[in-house]
Formats: structure tokens, C-alpha cells, sequence
């Protein structure tokens, strides 16, 4: 989860990503396009770290069968090989 826990821009939308660990291998995340992620994010839900290192996303108040969306691994190298479609956000 350390890999991932942090603030990130989710490249071509406008939105920030936000993770931060509630406990081993489960974290929180918000996705916010307005600055206002701490009252009011567009999306809330929980992530957690797969056994292969792939994240799985499950959004807060929808079936959790239709809502969750999984990375898959695509190198041996780890999540930080998965940060194709996120970058971190620019500060200030």
C-alpha cells in the first residue's frame, strides 16, 4: 500500500486521486475535480493490494459487485509499474 498511498493526477481528466492506508494491504481514496475532495470528492470508495500486487477499487455507496475495478500487473517489477495512467500531482 505504500507504493500507492499518496496524491496523484489522473492524466487527461482533470481529477486528482487521493490514497491514504487505513490498514494493511486497505486504504481509502477519494477522486476529486474541484479542490473541495476533503468535504464533497466526486468519488469515495476503498482500494486494496491483490496477492499479485494489483489494486482493487471499490466505490462507497454502489453495489460492490458492479463498482469495483481491478488493475491488473503488467511487469514483474511491481505496482510502481502500473503508474501508466497516474502521475504525481503537481504541488502548490
Amino acid at each position: 500500500m505504500a507504493d500507492v498511498t499518496g496524491t496523484w493526477l489522473l492524466k487527461g481528466t482533470g481529477r486528482t486521486l487521493a490514497i491514504v492506508r487505513t490498514a494493511p494491504g486497505v486504504g481509502a481514496y477519494v477522486i476529486d475535480d474541484d479542490g473541495d475532495g476533503q468535504v464533497d470528492p466526486d468519488q469515495r470508495g476503498t482500494v486494496t493490494v491483490r496477492p499479485d500486487g494489483g489494486l482493487c477499487f471499490a466505490r462507497q455507496g454502489v453495489r460492490r459487485r458492479i463498482a469495483t475495478r481491478c488493475t491488473r500487473e503488467s511487469s514483474p517489477r511491481g505496482p510502481r509499474s502500473r503508474r501508466t495512467s497516474l502521475g504525481p500531482a503537481a504541488a502548490g
